[in-house]
Formats: structure tokens, sequence, C-alpha cells
């Protein structure tokens, strides 16, 4: 597609297995959109054809670019980067491998917000949790304070994330755990507060390898003291 309002940046890898699965299950959910101005760019951290298959195979009914990146394998901030240096669209709509839009209109009510708002730059909107795909718990709504830098993240996840597609802020792949938490900083002090949209259209889903669920307190402890030194 040519000049794509929506880019949607996938960063996969093998997820236990699991990585297929849950590639599959968003990408169902994508070809029933109803605002079908989109491209998904998947960046490919798994060591096997499986998300390369899945993606040949949904080639022919959503316009969809794969691409294998073996640069900083198991650490997610460069994957997301890879996606987000390919993406053509004029929004960047982050969505984790795991994660997904919750309803048909998921895009539509973000294309509208995006058009009757002047001066946009990065928004969040509300999301459920979920552990298997079908029941959802948990509606949060994201919200910004000063002191997102230690981790007190009440945004979200990523993929609560829209950015517009300019002069754009890559991750910093020396982070892991707080990876967002750093990016959503610097996005505050070049833009100012994030604006909300006020209807649901991600779903978060939770289960036991999620990043959060396996850093140890060493590594974190480290990221803490880094931010602490950029942002304290």
């Amino acid at each position: 597609m040519n000049n794509p309002f929506f880019s949607i940046a996938i960063p996969t890898y093998g997820y236990d297995g699991k990585g297929g699965e849950f590639l599959e299950f968003s990408l169902e959910k994508l070809h029933l959109q109803t605002f079908q101005g989109f491209e998904i760019i998947v960046s490919d951290h798994s060591i096997d054809n499986t998300i390369k298959e899945i993606c040949d195979k949904w080639s022919n009914k959503i316009d969809i670019k794969h691409e294998f990146n073996v640069r900083g394998r198991g650490v997610i901030s460069p994957n997301i980067n890879e996606a987000i240096k390919r993406c053509n669209g004029k929004w960047i709509k982050i969505l984790f491998q795991d994660d997904f839009l919750y309803d048909n209109i998921s895009l539509e009510k973000q294309k509208k917000f995006i058009d009757e708002k002047k001066n946009l730059i990065w928004f969040f909107s509300k999301f459920y949790h979920s552990n298997d795909g079908k029941s959802f718990y948990n509606l949060y709504t994201p919200k910004w304070n000063n002191t997102v830098w230690t981790g007190n993240n009440t945004l979200g996840c990523p993929s609560g994330l829209t950015i517009k597609n300019e002069e754009v802020f890559l991750f910093d792949e020396n982070l892991n755990w707080l990876m967002d938490c750093d990016f959503y900083q610097r996005m505050y002090i070049k833009h100012g507060n994030p604006e909300v949209l006020d209807e649901i259209t991600v779903v978060n889903r939770t289960w036991g390898n999620r990043l959060t669920d396996t850093i140890g307190f060493e590594l974190k402890n480290k990221e803490f003291q880094v931010m602490k030194k950029k942002y304290g």
C-alpha cells in the first residue's frame, strides 16, 4: 500500500512456542478492521520460519511485510526499532506480538481521534487485560505522571501507544525493563503530555512469560540507576 495512514509495528520472536499462535490471533483482528488504511511491519527475532510462514499466509489478505532481524536478538528494543525504521505510514501503531486490537473498529476509533485533534503527536487509548484472549478484565485508562522515569508506569506498555511518524524517537537499546518508561519520558520532554483516547482499542495479554515477569532484580536495579542518572 502506498502512503498508508497507519503502520502497525509488530516485533516478534518465538515466545516459547506461542509466537505463531499469538501473531495469527492478532492478524485476524487486523484483517477484520473496518478501517483498512494500514500496513503491517513485522520484525522477527525468531530462529525458525514459523513467523515468516504465517506472514506469507496472510500476505494475500492484508498488507504485511516480514523481515528477519538478528540484531539484538533477545532484547525487545532493537526489534521494535527495526520495525519502526521500516514504517511508511503517517502514524505508527506499536503492537506487541502477544497483544491485539480490541474490536473491529479499533483503528477506526483511532483514525477519528486523530482527525478531530490538532497538533497531535502521541496518544494512548484505554485497554483491557486478558490472559486467554477471550475474557477481559481490569479496564485501564493511561495517565501521565512525573515519576514515569522511575518505572512508575501509569501509561501502560507500548501496545497502547500511537505516534506520528515524523522525526520519531527510537527506543534506547541499552534498556530492557525500562525501555518504555525512557521512551515516554523523552517524548514528554519534547512534546508534553500525551493525549488519551477515551475508547478501548487494545488488549494487553497477561501470561507467565511476559518480559516483565522474566527480568531479575539485578537488571531492574541497574536500569533504575541509569534512569536516575538521566532524569533524577
